[in-house]
């Protein structure tokens, strides 16, 4: 009796052993190898379905909404004999892939795990919530949807929704959702994290107060009037190299351009911002001068054009390197570019520069007036001056200098 007592214990230790063991992670150089065999099932997935829903289908052979290691090693045989995946490999798949019983996955899993894919009307119902009185009052509906880090491709089946005020579609694979125009109540929606390269671009949404396109791929921002009472816009993280297109946004009180490639502020003359952060960009300054004349225009389009950036200007000026230009360095320096200046214009240029009077230049006394600039810059908007709603301001903070100067 003893010893079948301890054959007990010891079978059952034994078992104790292998699910601890079933249950402990896998040691790196299994994962990056499991990596490789992930890979591999996933190229052949999609060589062989466009749409990883129909994969799905495809391995799941009793129909039941899962997948098992049998259906997965026996469909993936029917789609490609020569596939050499053992079932270990296959095992460490779906406990990857599953949040729950690790033996099988559910559709919802696998799309998640194994890639793109348009989106499904189950997927929606899964993810929907917050319950509010629709805006007939006759009735109640959900009305927030997030569906986020998905793989999303299309989101089409969206537009039956119509209920819908809240949307979060950040860290997918979107390229054109032109389907949200059939939102009516569309509120606020982030889309951030994507592959999209125009703003905004679905029939506006009288409802549409707030937008988050950071992180995509937009390079111009499109005319955005229609939408017309939006009130927060986010676009950071793009490759923005000015700004336009709001112009008549009016309600516009919150604009985010940060990471972007913009030049100069200009083209808010209008608007009722009043928060603006638009931190490091390529921005050689915020005018807080008078308008230029156009022999000074001449003398620093020459300068840029000897400097692909203007600091490295500075520097080039500063023979000391203390960091701030006396009258001599600064004369000396722009009678070295070609052609040389007038001296009459140099000593203009440095009574402009130098608006505190002390008889140097520092480096944000420069970089206030000569900016970066393609174009003379005659009667361009004057930086700070032109957007006056601003309450609060964020730059690059090399260039924020006395926020006091810009209003003065």
């Amino acid at each position: 009796e003893t010893k079948e007592n301890d054959e007990e214990t010891s079978s059952a230790n034994e078992q104790q052993q292998q699910q601890q063991q079933q249950q402990r992670p896998f040691p790196r150089w299994q994962r990056r190898k499991q990596m490789v065999v992930d890979s591999a099932v996933k190229d052949l997935l999609s060589e062989r379905f466009e749409d990883m829903k129909k994969a799905f289908m495809s391995l799941d052979l009793n129909e039941d909404g899962k997948v098992s290691l049998k259906e997965m090693r026996a469909g993936l045989a029917l789609m490609d004999a020569t596939v050499s995946v053992s079932d270990e490999e296959l095992r460490k798949i779906l406990y990857n892939a599953s949040s729950e019983d690790r033996t099988s996955i559910d559709l919802d899993e696998f799309l998640s795990y194994f890639g793109p894919h348009a989106l499904y009307v189950n997927e929606i119902e899964r993810h929907l919530s917050r319950v509010a009185a629709t805006a007939d009052g006759r009735g109640f509906a959900f009305v927030e949807l997030s569906i986020k880090n998905r793989k999303l491709t299309d989101i089409v089946a969206i537009k039956d929704y119509v209920h819908l005020r809240f949307l979060d579609f950040s860290h997918n694979m979107l390229t054109d959702v032109s389907c949200l125009g059939c939102l009516p109540q569309l509120v606020k929606v982030d889309l951030s994290h994507n592959q999209l390269t125009s703003i905004l671009s679905f029939r506006p949404p009288l409802a549409l107060r707030e937008a988050n396109y950071s992180h995509n791929q937009v390079s111009a921002m499109n005319d955005l009037s229609g939408h017309r009472f939006l009130e927060v816009l986010d676009l950071s993280s793009n490759s923005i190299s000015s700004i336009g297109g709001i112009s008549r946004n009016f309600a516009l009180k919150r604009l985010i351009l940060d990471d972007n490639e913009i030049m100069e502020l200009a083209n808010l003359n209008d608007l009722r911002i009043r928060y603006l952060s638009i931190a490091n960009n390529r921005l050689s300054a915020v005018i807080g001068f008078e308008g230029f004349q156009e022999d000074e225009v001449e003398v620093f389009r020459n300068l840029e054009a000897c400097y692909d950036e203007m600091k490295l200007a500075f520097d080039a000026m500063d023979a000391n390197q203390d960091g701030i230009l006396d009258r001599k360095e600064f004369l000396r320096g722009l009678k070295l570019i070609d052609p040389p200046p007038d001296e009459k214009v140099l000593h203009k240029i440095l009574d402009r520069l130098d608006k505190n009077r002390d008889g140097t230049i520092d480096k944000v006394e420069f970089l206030s007036l000569a900016r970066r600039h393609s174009q003379a810059v005659l009667n361009v908007d004057n930086g700070i001056e032109s957007v006056p709603m601003v309450l609060w301001l964020s730059l690059t903070p090399e260039l924020t200098g006395d926020l006091v100067t810009w209003w003065s």
